[in-house]
């Protein structure tokens, strides 16, 4: 059950890191910012699947 729980945030948290970095790339306001999100983000799944 708690497997099923983390895969649903990890879909969650992909979908919201695309409509981000998606967001940032149409205003073309900080291209890098959507990169730090991104890795933040994946940092955070990793610590989470330990």
């Amino acid at each position: 059950m708690k497997r099923k729980i983390q895969i649903a945030i990890g879909i969650i948290a992909v979908i919201a890191i695309v409509s981000i970095s998606a967001f940032f790339y149409m205003t073309r306001n900080s291209t890098q910012y959507a990169v730090n999100v991104t890795s933040t983000a994946l940092q955070t799944q990793v610590t989470q699947s330990e």
